[in-house]
């Protein structure tokens, strides 16, 4: 959020660029409220979820939910929280800090007494919920959690930010008016933006050169915070200034591993994808270098969904098609081989493939391996493991590009993952 005020605030002498990561809306310190809204619904099929959004799974992360259950992931998952960032539930509900749910809602605190008031007492509330969301509620408040801090995991619902913050369209009727009776106030989210960003208005009419970085599984940041923003940019005509750049399997942290190792091994560090950006962003400014373009994505249901259209889609992460067996999932008896197939390509103009790791189990272990480039300028790489015990098992391909093709230097490589499903009976 300083970033963003410094971009907007400062003219003239100060710097000449920036790139902000893990990018913020005025909205984002409401996104917690709503990540343990969902949680308050959905803890117990948290795992049935991420098995859905998992290589391999459903793809149907609703199938097994109740009606309640199916209509509270779709109102947050319109609201910006990633599908993908189920599969990482344990940060999504951040059980490292409050494993207990009752814990996790009191730690949000409350609004403001009249708002809390309002909630529990005023017709148009809670009184005017599905019954059976209502009860829960009664319920939490019965095991210990604060009446204000309930209502706060429902703020989004009786306070709609304003026009320009698309992901609450659902939450708004034909003519645009909100479905639910509202507070009265400034959101709280947005009062706070405006006194860490310096008093911004958020418009996008950035005065410096600009690369965002937006990773896709952040649950903190959403990543349609990045799109709202990108919005502001198109619309004060400032995008010939500005590029954002999709970063496939990152979450919000970073760290100086290529793992996170507390998620499962299956995140990378977009780290390294920050070098690169701030090297292309002192050519630009520097030199009048043009930096890689913008990734190409379609935005459905608030999820940014970077375009299958291969090397043209911009950004700088390389894009991994992993197959076992020649599909996304595969099912061997126990002593059974598979071989694993990985499809490598580069947006153009970004570098070549400088390494490639597999990782068969699931724990971390990722080893060095060969890897071929083609004549088509794609990159392939091939892997057999035999699988002796019972279990379902994600396999991964990591790759590495970077921009001079130097395999010899760990900074400023772009990685990503391809992963498949492996279930041995």
């Amino acid at each position: 959020m300083q970033v963003i005020g410094a971009l907007e605030s400062h003219i003239g002498l100060v710097w000449d660029g920036a790139v902000p990561f893990v990018v913020a809306a005025p909205t984002s310190l409401g996104n917690y409220d709503i990540r343990t809204f969902a949680r308050a619904v959905l803890e117990e099929k948290a795992p049935l979820i991420a098995d859905a959004v998992r290589p391999g799974g459903s793809g149907d992360p609703f199938a097994m939910l109740t009606a309640l259950e199916s209509d509270i992931l779709n109102e947050v998952t319109k609201l910006g929280v990633p599908l993908e960032g189920w599969e990482t539930y344990d940060s999504l509900f951040q059980l490292n800090e409050n494993a207990e749910l009752i814990d996790a809602i009191n730690a949000l605190g409350e609004v403001n007494e009249t708002y809390t008031n309002a909630f529990w007492n005023e017709a148009g509330y809670l009184e005017a919920y599905d019954p059976e969301l209502r009860d829960l509620f009664y319920n939490l408040r019965d095991r210990g959690a604060s009446e204000g801090s309930l209502a706060r995991i429902v703020y989004h619902r009786h306070k709609d930010p304003g026009p320009t913050f698309r992901t609450w369209d659902h939450l708004r009727d034909l003519g645009g008016d909100p479905i639910f009776v509202q507070t009265e106030g400034t959101h709280y989210a947005i009062e706070a933006a405006a006194a860490v960003s310096g008093g911004v208005e958020w418009n996008g009419n950035i005065n410096y050169k600009t690369i965002a970085v937006v990773n896709l599984k952040d649950v903190d940041s959403f990543p349609s915070d990045g799109h709202y923003y990108r919005e502001r940019v198109i619309e004060s005509e400032r995008e010939g200034d500005f590029r954002i750049w999709l970063t496939e399997n990152a979450n919000h942290l970073k760290t100086n591993d290529l793992v996170l190792p507390d998620l499962d091994n299956i995140l990378i560090n977009y780290n390294f994808i920050v070098q690169q950006a701030i090297l292309d962003l002192i050519a630009w400014v520097e030199n009048g270098v043009e930096p890689p373009k913008s990734t190409s994505y379609n935005v459905v249901d608030s999820q940014l969904i970077p375009e299958d259209i291969g090397a043209a889609r911009g950004g700088i992460q390389p894009i991994v098609n992993l197959t076992v067996n020649g599909d996304e999932s595969t099912i061997v008896t126990s002593g059974g081989s598979v071989t694993l197939s990985a499809s490598i390509q580069v947006p153009q103009g970004t570098g070549e493939i400088v390494s490639v790791q597999w990782e068969f189990l699931g724990d971390g272990s990722f080893v060095n391996a060969d890897f071929d480039a083609l004549p088509d300028g794609t990159w392939a790489a091939n892997a057999i493991y035999t699988y002796n015990n019972e279990g379902i098992f994600i396999a991964q391909v990591r790759v590495a590009s970077q921009r001079d093709g130097d395999p010899n230097t760990p900074f400023a490589r772009a990685y990503n993952l391809g992963r498949a499903r492996v279930t041995v009976e």
